[in-house]
């Protein structure tokens, strides 16, 4: 069974940032993005964007580990200009499993 909830608990962020890496670890190509950084993304005080449209991050967990990450993103200047009543995500990864 897969769960999934929002990024609330001390280190689930941390969590969210790893599950990148865990997954691509072994692709050639691949070129870890700095975890500082990743981490100030998600930082009201350090992401300007998130001082005016909220985002929510989400792992999708089975039996403990984390399997799956999303973020839902609330771009109000978006729908200040647009009126269309979009939704936006972002930062979907999972490990290759349909159910995730």
């Amino acid at each position: 069974m897969i769960e999934v909830r929002s990024c609330r608990e001390r280190g689930d962020l941390r969590r969210f940032v790893a599950l990148a890496e865990r997954i691509y670890r072994d692709d050639p190509c691949w070129v870890p993005p700095l975890r500082g950084e990743e981490l100030a993304r998600f930082d009201r005080s350090r992401n300007p964007f998130l001082a005016h449209s909220p985002a929510e991050a989400f792992l999708a967990r089975r039996d403990g580990e984390v399997v799956g990450r999303i973020v839902a993103i609330h771009n109000t200047r978006h729908l200040e200009a647009w009126h269309d009543g979009t939704g936006f995500f972002g930062f979907f990864e999972c490990v290759d499993d349909q159910a995730v």
